[in-house]
């Protein structure tokens, strides 16, 4: 299903909804972020990758508060600045700055004039949906929580070792096949027989 503003929305993994954005994991954590403090629903489950957003709820885009220039997102990252400049791979010089400054080093790492177009775009435009069905993304079947691991049983049979042994000794070759001679390398074994030509 395909909303207004452009997004794309399948059936998630680990929510009912995700929304295909690609506008990579930064954005895509600002979106998560964004929707968490706009919804104050607990029970609502958000998470983010580099391709877009699952959530447990429809989002309406338009109604996010998305930074949409550098000083809207320099005021963002002001917000979540003790848990960004944990996150982000910035050098030791500027963890040494002083905080203003440290500030601006992150918001420029973060900032893309793309991402805030996108932003942009979605909070000027509806989170209707245009084309495809709600009714193909609502299933009965539950969404699932945890994927353990399953043990698969495999009886127990000859070794691939034995099997190789068995193989190469029907093919006339009683010890193992030295592919090379000791002493030359760069020769071919005279056991093989190799057509040049």
């Amino acid at each position: 299903m395909v909303l207004e503003n452009g997004i794309e929305v399948v059936p998630g993994k680990k929510a009912v909804f995700r929304y295909c954005t690609f506008l990579g994991s930064i954005a895509n954590l600002v979106l998560e972020w964004s929707i968490r403090e706009k919804v104050t629903d607990d029970e609502i489950s958000v998470t983010s990758d580099e391709i877009g957003v699952e959530c447990s709820d429809r989002i309406k885009f338009e109604e996010l508060n998305l930074p949409v220039d550098k000083n809207a997102f320099q005021t963002w990252v002001k917000k979540h600045f003790k848990i960004l400049s944990s996150l982000m791979p910035l050098n030791l010089f500027c963890k040494t700055l002083p905080r203003e400054l440290f500030l601006q080093e992150l918001t420029d790492f973060l900032f893309d004039h793309r991402v805030a177009l996108a932003f942009a775009h979605y909070r000027d435009t509806s989170s209707k949906i245009i084309s495809g069905d709600m009714a193909d993304l609502v299933c009965d079947v539950p969404v699932q929580d945890n994927q353990y691991p399953c043990v698969i049983d495999i009886k127990a049979g000859e070794s691939l070792l034995e099997m190789e042994k068995t193989k190469s000794k029907i093919a006339g070759f009683e010890s193992p096949v030295e592919l090379f001679c000791s002493d030359n390398c760069l020769q071919p074994s005279s056991r093989l027989n190799f057509v040049y030509g």
